[in-house]
């Protein structure tokens, strides 16, 4: 099992009066594996330093498994607390997998949409090089 806490600035920009705009992020992840599933997840919070920014809370959670030795296929639920100002919270789901086509390759696909929020579709497909 995973378990860690880890505090880290992840971003920093100029905005237009030539300041630093800085972002932190508080995470909690943990794992947990038996026969061919896989259930793993994360909670954080993330502390935005501009007045113009929100701060907000995020949470995941994954299920995948183990197909044959070759195909894994999962499901994820995610979401968020308003980013912004006025708008709203974020949860969507995505359904996908990884098809290994080689010792250092592997296909990952998954395609899913939001449930609250923007109610827009998405997908994803690409190649994964493994060097180890």
């Amino acid at each position: 099992m995973i378990d860690k806490t880890v505090p880290r600035r992840i971003g920093c920009k100029k905005d237009r009066h030539r300041t630093r705009a800085r972002r932190h992020e508080m995470l909690l992840l943990a794992q947990k594996n038996w026969e061919k599933w896989t259930l793993y997840g994360n909670v954080g919070f993330r502390w935005q330093t501009t007045a113009a920014t929100h701060n907000y809370v995020y949470v995941g959670a994954v299920i995948e498994r183990e197909i044959n030795q070759r195909l894994t296929l999962g499901a994820e639920l995610f979401g968020n607390s308003p980013k912004e100002r006025g708008s709203r919270s974020d949860v969507a789901f995505n359904i996908g997998g990884t098809w290994k086509l080689s010792e250092h390759l592997n296909l990952l696909f998954a395609g899913g949409r939001d449930i609250v929020g923007d109610t827009t579709a998405m997908g994803y497909i690409g190649l994964q090089f493994l060097t180890k």
